[in-house]
């Protein structure tokens, strides 16, 4: 398996297959969170992956205001493995969370989990034909009846993937058709500003990826991103931000100004730094956060309606590698990132990390 914070972390459940249904009497020996939402300041949801000595399975924490603490999370009956890659609230009492199940070597499912406000509960989503290895990566809910989910599909597991997106209208999570870019490729993350207007992103065999829903169909809108391409994007007004990984891999950032992608320069890092940035949101269109990971420390930088700008970001004592997965904005003065430490460089993640910003700097919070 390639080194945790050597490549976006949000698609390293996919690529390891880290998770699964465990024993919940197990003491958990790993954890790290992919993605999080907050439908109000005194509630947030973070979502990701929990090994134990019983097995792995997803992972779920709640903030209710003063504290982060675990939640209970249903896994597929049978599956190997189960994890969460992301969440997204369209209210305090609706939200959706996607991930994958391993029911073998060569079949995975995509599964859905909904919070009704009072538990969580375990959807296993539609397939399309023929295609036993799908999972999902991103989702976005523009109101409580509607939500996108996207992410792969292949004919079986290390096989190459083909774009899956998956649209949710009233209570049926159905799959609909997307447009493939070369001989594989795959979504990470989606944004939607209404139901009829979505943004998908991802990675094609040689480019980044990016769709566009117009309430009919999916089409691909040329990016210049090289790959492993974009994972997360955020449309907070007609613009709209993309933000992932290139060429050394290197992180990148894209905009969209209603006509076209183009690149926005990010601060230089040192020669040879690996870096790379997993997610991003926006306050407003002058005020956004992108996370992610540089030489395998958290990397944060900060989009100020003209230029992205680096800032402090804090990693915690005592690990020596750390990287954001998620990250998401209430407004300028509220905003959470989370990802996962490691206490030793090489291996998979085995704390979580999760990060505050209070309008002036990010500190760190205690977590599960």
């Amino acid at each position: 398996m390639m080194r945790f914070f050597a490549v976006p972390a949000a698609l390293i459940a996919v690529m390891s297959g880290a998770a699964s249904p465990a024993h919940p009497s197990a003491a958990p020996i790993a954890r790290a969170l992919n993605g999080v939402a907050c439908p109000r300041a005194t509630s947030c949801w973070a979502v990701g992956t929990q090994i134990s000595s019983g097995g792995t399975r997803a992972l779920i924490e709640h903030w209710n205001g003063s504290k982060w603490s675990l939640k209970a999370s249903p896994s597929v009956a049978g599956a190997a493995k189960t994890f969460l890659s992301r969440v997204s609230c369209s209210a305090g009492t609706n939200c959706w969370a996607v991930g994958t199940a391993m029911l073998g070597s060569t079949k995975q499912e995509p599964i859905a989990e909904h919070w009704n406000g009072s538990k969580w509960s375990l959807t296993v989503l539609p397939e399309p034909a023929r295609l036993a290895a799908d999972g999902l990566v991103g989702v976005w809910c523009p109101s409580t009846t509607r939500c996108w989910a996207v992410g792969s599909a292949a004919r079986r597991v290390g096989a190459s993937p083909r774009p899956l997106a998956e649209h949710l209208t009233g209570k049926r999570w159905s799959v609909v058709p997307t447009r493939p870019s070369g001989s594989f490729s795959d979504l990470f993350g989606v944004f939607c500003r209404r139901d009829t207007d979505c943004w998908a992103v991802g990675a094609g065999a040689i480019s980044g990826l990016a769709e566009h829903w117009n309430g009919r169909r999916w089409s691909i809108v040329a990016t210049p991103s090289v790959a492993p391409g974009m994972t997360g994007v955020w449309c907070p007004g007609r613009d709209c931000f993309g933000t992932g990984t290139g060429g050394y891999p290197s992180a990148i950032a894209e905009r969209w100004n209603g006509k076209k992608w183009s690149v926005t320069p990010l601060p230089p890092l040192p020669p040879g730094v690996t870096s790379g940035l997993t997610d991003v949101s926006c306050a407003t269109s002058v005020n956004c956060f992108a996370v992610g990971f540089a030489n395998n420390q958290t990397l944060i930088e900060h989009w100020r309606g003209t230029k992205w700008v680096k800032v402090k970001s804090p990693n915690r004592a005592g690990t020596t590698a750390a990287g954001l997965s998620g990250v998401f904005c209430l407004s300028s003065r509220s905003c959470w990132a989370v990802g996962a430490s490691a206490k030793q460089k090489g291996i998979i993640p085995d704390i979580t990390l999760a990060e505050h910003w209070n309008g002036r700097r990010w500190s760190i919070a205690a977590t599960p």
